[in-house]
């Protein structure tokens, strides 16, 4: 569990919102922006919204409208190489739109559509702070690091902290959470058609600024990797 110390810089309003009053904007991808509407996106065009950026370092990962109706699917494929994002390495694919000001809420149902038991992934909500750093928040696997956690469950890892946060929560169906705060995102999940939040634990930015937010495909090593439904 992360130290109750992590939650507590949350200390004045921003934008006039304090960190309990900010309206939940439930489902799907979803952000309430400083001065402007917020956006709800479930997947269900023919093409992506323009707000969307496909960012592949290396060629490989995709995204699809079609393969689950309702759905986008976000694919890792198997390659010797893997498709990490950590120290020094940045080949994950992302699908990122801009961070909004001020105090937000990110939303998504997640299903894990496509593993194996030896894959090694992370599949995950994204805040990034620059193309080197970011905060990942989603289904996580890697029983050649991790014995102890055979099946897939929601992780968080800010960049360079591998096993930051740690659940059982099972990834096959939930929605999850990333709410920031002034300068702490709040990592929660819920199962779905719920109303209450389950909160995890906090990672405090340190005065870092948002840049985007979005998806992120990531594999490690040439274990099997795996594909992600959001709704």
């Amino acid at each position: 569990m992360v130290p109750k110390a992590l939650c507590e810089p949350v200390r004045r309003r921003r934008h006039g919102v304090n960190a309990d009053g900010l309206a939940l904007v439930a489902l799907v991808l979803m952000a309430a922006a400083a001065g402007g509407a917020p956006w709800r996106d479930e997947f269900d065009r023919r093409s992506l919204h323009k707000r969307w950026t496909w960012h592949t370092p290396a060629p490989g990962p995709s995204v699809s409208l079609s393969a689950r109706a309702g759905w986008l699917r976000l694919t890792v494929p198997q390659t010797s190489e893997g498709f990490n994002h950590w120290a020094g390495v940045q080949r994950a694919a992302f699908l990122q739109t801009a961070a909004p000001d001020g105090d937000w809420d990110l939303n998504a149902r997640v299903s894990l559509s496509e593993w194996k038991a030896d894959s090694n992934l992370h599949l995950a909500l994204v805040v990034g702070f620059s193309p080197e750093r970011i905060l990942a928040w989603g289904p996580f696997l890697s029983k050649s690091l991790y014995p102890d956690a055979p099946r897939p469950a929601v992780w968080a890892e800010p960049t360079g902290h591998g096993a930051y946060l740690r659940t059982g929560v099972e990834a096959r169906d939930i929605e999850l959470q990333i709410a920031r705060r002034v300068d702490t995102y709040r990592l929660r999940t819920r199962k779905p058609g719920a109303q209450r939040w389950t909160e995890h634990g906090c990672w405090y930015g340190g005065g870092l600024t948002p840049q985007f937010v979005g998806l992120m495909g990531k594999s490690f090593g040439p274990n099997p990797a795996g594909a992600l439904d959001v709704d």
